[in-house]
């Protein structure tokens, strides 16, 4: 195959207006006004990518960063023809498919995450995915009888390992692997070791919820973000989260993740559904958080984490499993939850919300 097909993709003007969001109001960048950065807004892997970089190679990083998760797209997604996932799906109950060392760690990693979460998260949602179809032009909600069968095809333990020919296999057919909740914290991780190649100074990249942020600014200040307020208009911020060693108390934090329930949804008369599905009832997952901020040093682990507590609620904070990494936990009746390694850097500015005590 000469190309690679994209089966699936965003509706066009979804994009366009996705970028033009990131453009006004993403996030809250608070600039010195000294030694201006490279900036760029594009769209790779079914999300809009905001990037601005500091560095005598700053312009050259952000095209090849971009490159390389447009590469990423085209081997993990689950909606282009001849990518990995697509070939494994397309291989499932039927033969093994070779795949990459880098494809195999992936896979494996991901997989892993699927049994410590024990059935929070699990990587073989697709069938669900692809049947509810919230991130399409014709979401619906699949009726009972369907959704029995397709939750019994989801179990990450199917998918096999084969390590001494690294080839990778689904053990029954209709089974299929969605690497979209990892996907985009993993490709922070890859920039992260690019950025030293080009001899980044400082700068951020936006790969649609996961976040990127290296060093801070000429002059020595940290980078500021905007936390979404999850009941409020896009752009719009509850309070400000500082980045960088200047405004981290906690470390050399570096990379954030964000789940919530109001990022990719649809609404019918009968109520709105999100697009973070429990594997064990097929339907978008009930929980008391809006929305949770997922802070630490590994990028694929900030994006499962951010999943995994959107899933367990606030009756779970503080979670042991997460005591190396901070969070920002905001539940539906307006209430903040902030991990203690995280108060120094988080500011609550939003008067409709309280921390919790």
């Amino acid at each position: 195959m000469d190309e690679k097909k994209k089966i699936k993709p965003m509706p066009l003007l979804l994009k366009l207006l996705l970028i033009a969001l990131a453009v006004l109001v993403v996030a809250e960048i608070f600039f010195t006004g000294q030694s201006k950065p490279y900036s760029s807004v594009g769209f790779a892997m079914d999300t809009v990518v905001e990037q601005q970089w500091y560095g005598p190679k700053a312009e050259k990083f952000g095209q090849a960063s971009l490159s390389a998760m447009e590469k990423l797209e085209a081997e993990y997604s689950l909606y282009v023809e001849d990518s990995v996932v697509w070939r494994l799906n397309e291989q499932a109950g039927k033969d093994p498919t070779a795949v990459s060392d880098e494809a195999f760690s992936f896979l494996q990693r991901s997989a892993a995450l699927c049994g410590q979460s024990q059935g929070r998260f699990d990587i073989t949602i697709a069938p669900l995915v692809l049947a509810w179809g919230i991130t399409t032009e014709a979401p619906r909600v699949p009726p009972q009888k369907e959704l029995d069968i397709l939750v019994g095809l989801v179990d990450w333990r199917d998918i096999l390992f084969y390590p001494e020919t690294a080839e990778v296999q689904l053990a029954r057919k209709g089974q299929k692997i969605d690497l979209g909740g990892l996907a985009k914290g993993y490709a922070c991780d890859l920039l992260r070791d690019m950025a030293e190649e080009y001899k980044v100074t400082g700068g951020y990249v936006m790969v649609g919820s996961s976040v990127l942020v290296i060093g801070e600014k000429p002059q020595g200040e940290p980078f500021r973000f905007g936390i979404q307020d999850p009941r409020g208009a896009r752009g719009q911020s509850i309070g400000t989260l500082t980045m960088g060693k200047a405004g981290n108390a906690a470390g050399a934090f570096d990379v954030f993740s964000t789940s919530g329930d109001y990022e990719r949804f649809f609404t019918d008369e009968n109520g709105t559904y999100h697009h973070i599905f429990d594997p064990a009832t097929g339907r978008p997952a009930q929980t008391d958080i809006a929305s949770v901020v997922i802070v630490g040093r590994d990028g694929l682990m900030t994006e499962f984490y951010s999943t995994y507590l959107f899933m367990g609620g606030s009756a779970d904070l503080p979670d042991p499993a997460v005591e190396e990494y901070g969070y920002i936990a905001i539940t539906a009746d307006k209430v903040v939850y902030c991990s203690d390694n995280l108060r120094e850097s988080f500011e609550l500015k939003s008067d409709f919300y309280r921390m919790a005590s």
